[in-house]
C-alpha cells in the first residue's frame, strides 16, 4: 500500500512540474542538482551564486585564488548527476599588508583601504553614515577578528576631532585630539583590549582640561586684585579685562547653560566691595566680603533674585565695624586656658564647622583638654583676613609650657612662660618658628642626672630617669646603633651630655656579643651589667670589656639559656635567629641542595684565629653560629654531609702548615658539633692549598 502511494505521489509531482517530454533537463533532476549545489559552497567565505540548466552547473562570485576556484568547482563536478561545471569567477587582489585607514578632518570621517568581504564595507560604511567610500574587497586578512576590529575603528572615529587610524595586519594605530579627559580614558581603555595576536597603541591629546567654567576674583586692601578661572570661548566681560593673562578659555563650548549671565550678576554684586572674594561656577555664585553698610547690604541681596535658572547665590556680607581694635590673649596655668579680647565675629567658626564646642576644638586643635573660660567681646565683622589664623598656629606651642601666655596685638605673636625643661622649651620653640617671639623660663626639680637603659636582643632598648642637658633618648640609641629607646625622662638644665656619650660610644662595638645589658648613670658615674650570650664564657668577655671601657665598672653575667627552638630578631645585628643545642644561631630558609650549601658556606664570615693557633678566637661566635646554621639546614634537613678544611700559610715550613690546618679544620668541626651537629654528617680533610690567605673551606656532597 505504502509503495502504491508513493508512486501516486511521483507521478502528480512530475505532472505539476510539466517536464515528460525531455527527461534529460528534468526539472526535479534541476532542483535537487541545485539544492546540492547550495549545499556544497554555503560555508564559503565569499558567497557563490549557483544557477543549474538541466545537468550543467554555473558558479560564479569572488574566489581568493585560482586554486580556490577549482576547488569548488571539483566539489560540485563530483555531485551526483552533474554533467559539467562552469567557473564565472573573480579572483580578488591579494593586499599585502592588509590594512584600512581611517582619517578624521573637521569632525568629518573618510576612510581607505581594504575588507575581507561586502558585509564588513557595508558594516562600516553604515557606521560611518557614507553612501561610498575607496574600499576593496581583497584576499589576505590575518583572521576573522579583523573586520570586527576595522568596525570597531569605524565606530570609534567620529568621536574624534582631529585624526587619523590605521589598521595594518594585526597592528592598530589610533592618533589624534578628542574634546574631553574623560572620552579619552574611556577610548584609551576601549583599545587596550584586543584579541590575542593583536597590538594597539593609542596617542590621544585632549583639547580641554576638563574642568567646568568657573571664576575666581579677590580684592584686598594689601594684597591687590587677583583672579582666575575657566571662561567660554570669546569672552572676557570688561570688569576682568585687566586680568586676561590670568584667565584660560575652552577650546569649544560646553554644556553649561546660563553661566555667562551668572558670571555678569557675580561682577555686580562684587562690584562695590572693598575687600573680599568672588566665586562662580557652575549651579553657584558666591560672594563674601565687606565691610558695607546696612542699606548696600540690603540693596545687594535684594539683586540675588536675579540669578539664572539652576543657579543659587551664596552671599556673606560683612557689615562696617564697631572702631574697635582686634587683640586675643590666651592664658595657661596648667590647668585651665583662659580667652579675653575683642575678636571676629566668626572667631569660633572652624570650631563650628567641625561640629565641635570650642573646648572641644581647642583639645583638638592645640592639645588643651583642660577646662576652657572665654571672656571675648565680638565685632560685627567676621575674619575678613585670616587675622586670627596666626593664634592658632602658635596655640600649640602654649600646650608645650608648665605655664605661659600669648598674645596676639597688631598682627604680633609673642609667648611667655615657664617650661619644665628644655626639652619643652624647645617643642614650644619649633611648633612657633618664625611665626613670634618668645621669652621662656626653664622649671627644674633639682634633682642630679640619673638614667638607666636597659636592653635585651630580641626587644630593643628602654630608659627610665633624669638625663643630664644634651643627651636626649634618640642620641643615645644613636650611639648605641639601636631603634629608638622606649620610655619616659626628664632632662637637667645643666650637664654634659656630649661628655656622656663619649664614654659610652664604646659600648656599640660589643652589643653584637651580648644577650642583653643594663645601663646605670648615676652624677657621673656609670656601671654596667653585661649578660653574655649562651654558649660564650662570661669571664673571656668581661676582662676584654674592662680593658676596651675603663671608664666604665663592668660586670658580666651568662644569659640564661631560653628553651629550644626559640625564635627572635636580634635588633642590634638585625637578624632572624633560633636558639638551637645551647647557642643563637641565625635562621636560615633556603633549599638545601649542593650548590646552595656550597654557596651559603662561602658567603659565612670568615672565622678568626690568633696567627699560629688552633682555636677559634674570641670573636668567632657569629661566624661559627653562621656555619652551624647552615649546616643545621644541609645536613639536618638535607641530609648532606659537610667536608671542613682550613688553608693556613703562617709559617714558612710547610709540615707546620699541614699540622695547623689539620687541627683548625677538627677545631671548626668540634665547634659544630657543639652547636647540634651530627658527627657522622661532618668529615675532615687536608687544605688543597696552603699558599693563600688564612682561611676555613667547608664543601657538601
Amino acid at each position: 500500500m505504502r509503495d502504491f502511494f508513493a508512486i501516486i505521489a511521483i507521478i502528480l509531482a512530475v505532472i505539476g512540474l510539466g517536464v515528460f517530454q525531455v527527461p534529460d533537463e528534468n526539472a526535479l533532476v534541476a532542483a535537487g542538482i541545485k539544492a546540492a549545489a547550495d549545499g556544497a559552497v554555503y560555508q564559503e567565505k565569499h558567497p557563490v551564486r549557483i544557477t543549474v540548466k538541466g545537468r550543467e552547473i554555473t558558479a560564479s562570485g569572488r574566489v581568493e585564488t585560482e586554486a580556490e576556484a577549482r576547488s569548488i568547482e571539483a566539489r560540485l563536478t563530483a555531485l551526483d548527476g552533474v554533467e559539467h561545471v562552469i567557473g564565472d569567477w573573480v579572483i580578488l587582489p591579494n593586499a599585502d599588508p592588509f590594512d584600512i585607514r581611517f582619517e578624521v578632518q573637521d569632525g568629518k570621517v573618510s576612510v581607505a583601504g581594504f575588507v575581507p568581504d561586502e558585509p564588513s564595507k557595508a558594516a562600516i560604511l553604515a557606521a560611518l553614515a557614507l553612501q561610498e567610500a575607496d574600499l576593496t574587497v581583497a584576499a589576505g586578512v590575518p583572521d576573522r577578528d579583523w573586520a570586527e576590529l576595522a568596525h570597531r575603528l569605524a565606530q570609534d572615529m567620529p568621536r574624534l576631532m582631529q585624526g587619523e587610524a590605521q589598521l595594518t595586519g594585526r597592528r592598530v594605530q589610533i592618533t589624534g585630539q578628542i574634546h574631553l579627559p574623560t572620552q579619552k580614558k574611556a577610548l584609551e581603555q576601549r583599545w587596550a583590549v584586543v584579541p590575542d595576536g593583536y597590538e594597539s597603541a593609542t596617542d590621544l591629546r585632549a583639547v580641554d582640561d576638563g574642568l567646568p567654567y568657573h571664576v575666581t576674583l579677590t580684592r584686598d586692601a594689601i594684597m591687590g586684585a587677583s583672579a582666575a578661572g575657566k571662561l567660554p570661548p570669546d569672552v572676557l566681560p570688561e570688569a576682568l579685562s585687566g586680568f586676561a593673562a590670568d584667565f584660560t578659555h575652552a577650546p569649544f563650548a560646553l554644556d553649561y547653560t546660563g553661566f555667562e549671565q551668572a558670571l555678569e550678576l557675580g561682577l555686580t554684586l562684587f562690584a562695590p566691595l572693598p575687600h573680599g572674594s568672588l566665586s562662580v561656577a557652575p549651579g553657584v555664585i558666591y560672594v563674601q566680603g565687606g565691610p558695607l553698610s546696612a542699606d548696600q547690604i540690603a540693596g545687594l541681596t535684594q539683586r540675588a533674585d536675579e540669578a539664572p535658572d539652576g543657579y543659587t547665590v551664596q552671599l556673606a556680607f560683612v557689615p562696617e565695624g564697631d572702631g574697635k581694635a582686634l587683640t586675643l590673649t590666651a592664658s595657661w596655668d596648667g590647668a585651665q586656658l583662659t580667652l579675653s579680647g575683642h575678636v571676629p565675629a566668626n572667631f569660633w567658626g572652624k570650631a563650628e564647622a567641625q561640629s565641635l564646642s570650642p573646648e572641644e576644638y581647642l583639645a583638638w586643635q592645640a592639645g588643651f583638654a583642660e577646662t576652657v573660660s572665654a571672656r571675648l567681646s565680638f565685632a560685627p565683622h567676621p575674619d575678613l583676613g585670616s587675622w586670627s589664623d596666626p593664634f592658632w598656629r602658635a596655640l600649640p606651642a602654649l600646650a608645650a609650657l608648665n605655664r605661659g601666655e600669648l598674645s596676639l596685638i597688631d598682627g604680633n605673636i609673642e609667648i611667655t612662660g615657664t617650661a619644665k625643661d628644655p626639652a619643652a622649651r624647645h617643642k614650644a620653640a619649633q611648633v612657633l618658628g618664625q611665626a613670634g617671639t618668645m621669652s621662656v623660663l626653664l622649671e627644674d626639680d633639682g634633682a642630679p642626672a640619673r638614667f638607666s637603659v636597659t636592653f635585651d636582643a630580641a626587644i630593643g632598648g628602654t630608659i627610665i630617669g633624669k638625663l643630664p642637658a644634651g643627651l636626649t633618648p634618640d642620641s643615645l640609641a644613636e650611639v648605641f646603633g639601636l631603634p629608638p629607646l622606649r620610655g619616659t625622662v626628664r632632662v637637667a638644665p645643666d650637664g654634659d651630655g656630649g661628655d656622656v656619650l663619649t664614654r659610652l660610644a664604646y659600648l656599640s662595638d660589643w652589643l653584637d656579643l651580648v644577650d642583653g645589658f643594663t645601663l646605670d648613670f648615676d652624677e657621673g658615674q656609670t656601671s654596667l651589667t653585661v649578660f653574655a650570650l649562651p654558649g660564650m664564657e662570661a669571664g673571656a668577655l668581661q676582662e676584654r670589656m674592662r680593658a676596651d671601657m675603663p671608664g666604665l665598672t663592668v660586670h658580666v653575667d651568662t644569659a640564661a639559656p631560653p628553651l629550644e627552638g626559640t625564635r627572635r630578631r636580634h635588633v642590634f645585628l638585625d637578624e632572624a635567629q633560633v636558639f638551637s643545642s645551647g647557642y643563637w644561631l641565625p635562621s636560615l630558609s633556603f633549599e638545601p641542595s649542593v650548590d646552595a650549601c656550597t654557596r651559603q658556606s662561602r658567603a659565612v664570615p670568615e672565622i678568626p684565629f690568633e696567627r699560629g693557633r688552633f682555636i677559634p678566637a674570641f670573636r668567632s661566635y657569629w661566624p661559627l653560629a653562621h656555619h652551624a646554621a647552615v649546616a643545621r639546614q644541609c645536613a639536618r634537613f638535607g641530609g648532606q654531609t659537610g667536608v671542613i678544611s682550613a688553608q693556613v700559610s703562617v709559617s714558612e715550613i710547610p709540615a707546620l702548615n699541614r699540622q695547623l690546618s689539620r687541627r683548625r679544620a677538627e677545631a671548626v668541626r668540634q665547634a659544630l658539633i657543639e652547636r647540634g651537629i651530627g658527627e657522622d654528617k661532618l668529615q675532615t680533610r687536608a687544605a688543597d692549598d696552603l699558599s693563600g690567605p688564612d682561611r676555613i673551606v667547608v664543601g657538601w656532597q
